[in-house]
């Protein structure tokens, strides 16, 4: 029975057919049951008109369960089916390609632009396109968010385009010379939503299918790294772990190494200790879940410490714990993360993933005995060789409580400079120029 006509004359109420279910879509979607109640809409079928089918709402008709005499039924709690959906649409919803070439254009997708997420990941990221986009006539870059921090860009890429994906849902997008991708979602909507794997560099900083169990969202992010043709990496840790594991099916790879600069010093504050720490949900790698906890333990049972956790995306508190202080800050300035790095007398930064950040490091260097984490591609002795300031933590089997004893104990070594193995510091900016050269020359 086709119904569904998607149009709405104003001032005309729509009433469900007689094969809707109403019950059952009222009673799966609370919100909408809810609006009906306040006579936003004459009933469910009305909303599901007009809102209900681009928002992918399930719904169901009332003949095709009579057979097996059963009544229409939504799951709530664990049970609810988060991944039904009733209408297909592709996995990343992008605006459509108008089959015309944007020639001199490079176009850059992004996850988010909010200043409150701009750590040092996008930063590089951003420099480093900048020295890519004096190759090209214009610059677009399209944000998968909503919200975007108005000026964030001004400083790498001055005259760009910058638009929401969300807000271009009716416009043709002209084909670009080269894509630049900041993460899984971003590179699988150029490759496999529009279908421009040749045109697009994969800007990998970490192992994202870690990121996820296993599941859907872990195999996207594997199948990111298996469509890219082009792809630059953030460390040689990070290349070798991909390599090693077979996740790579290209060979033209690059290696951005980050640049690990010593601090300033400053006057070591007694007792004090700087934590980077990213207790949302989606920083899972940085094991605040870990840290807090084993933070409050120790203060159980020592007294005089106050530990600074840096790092919280818009949350800020202080409190006191035994006689220790706690304080929790959100994205400081680099003179303020300086003055609280280099007036502590140890550090911890743990990234459980493959990409091995460059917090610990930088404070190692500096001369702040540093926890930070052993893991596949970095063994203890590997991390000690990197700096004989890190403290290699096995979080699955050191004692947090000896290891920060150990840190605390610890005769810090003179170091010069910081390389990431045999690797010296570079970016990929030659490499993504070239790649841009070659694509813009067919």
């Amino acid at each position: 029975m086709k119904f569904f006509s998607r149009r709405r004359n104003p001032g005309v109420r729509l009433n469900p057919p007689r094969d809707f279910d109403e019950a059952f879509y009222l009673s799966a979607h609370e919100d909408v049951a809810r609006a009906v109640a306040r006579g936003d809409f004459a009933s469910g079928f009305e909303h599901f008109e007009i809102h209900g089918t681009d928002e992918r709402r399930a719904w169901s008709t009332l003949s095709g369960l009579a057979s097996f005499a059963r009544t229409a039924s939504f799951g709530t709690g664990i049970y609810r089916p988060k991944t039904l959906r009733t209408r297909f649409t592709r996995p990343i919803s992008m605006p459509s390609l108008s089959g015309r070439r944007a020639t001199g254009q490079l176009l850059i997708l992004v996850p988010h632009l909010r200043a409150e997420l701009f750590y040092a990941g996008y930063s590089s990221f951003f420099a480093e396109c900048a020295q890519v986009a004096v190759d090209f006539t214009s610059v677009r870059v399209i944000c998968f968010d909503i919200d975007i921090s108005a000026g964030l860009l001004d400083e790498y890429l001055p005259g760009a385009r910058i638009d929401s994906r969300h807000s271009l849902s009716d416009e043709l997008i002209d084909e670009p010379d080269l894509i630049i991708t900041f993460d899984t979602t971003t590179t699988l909507a150029a490759c496999d939503t529009w279908g421009l794997a040749s045109r697009t560099i994969y800007y990998c900083q970490d192992f994202e299918a870690g990121f996820h169990p296993y599941g859907f969202e872990y195999t996207q992010a594997l199948r990111a790294l298996h469509v890219a043709e082009h792809i630059v990496v953030s460390t040689p840790q990070l290349k070798d772990f991909l390599e090693r594991g077979g996740y790579l099916s290209t060979r033209d790879v690059s290696v951005t190494v980050p640049q690990v600069k010593k601090l300033r010093q400053r006057e070591k504050v007694q007792g004090r200790v700087f934590v980077y720490f990213r207790p949302e949900a989606f920083n899972a790698r940085n094991m605040a879940d870990l840290l807090l906890p084993q933070i409050l333990e120790f203060c159980e049972t020592h007294a005089g410490y106050e530990f600074f956790l840096v790092g919280t995306v818009a949350t800020d508190l202080a409190f006191v714990h035994g006689e220790n202080s706690i304080t929790v800050l959100s994205k400081l300035s680099f003179e303020r993360y300086e003055d609280l790095v280099m007036s502590s007398e140890v550090a911890i930064s743990l990234i459980y993933s493959a990409h091995p950040g460059v917090v610990a490091y930088q404070a190692a260097l500096s001369g702040i005995p540093t926890i930070t984490n052993v893991f596949d591609n970095r063994s203890a002795a590997d991390l000690r060789s990197l700096s004989p300031n890190l403290i290699p933590f096995d979080v699955v089997r050191d004692s947090f409580d000896d290891v920060l004893a150990q840190a605390f104990a610890h005769q810090v070594v003179s170091q010069e400079s910081f390389r990431f193995g045999d690797v010296a510091e570079g970016s990929s900016v030659e490499y993504m120029r070239g790649v841009g050269r070659r694509l813009s020359a067919r």
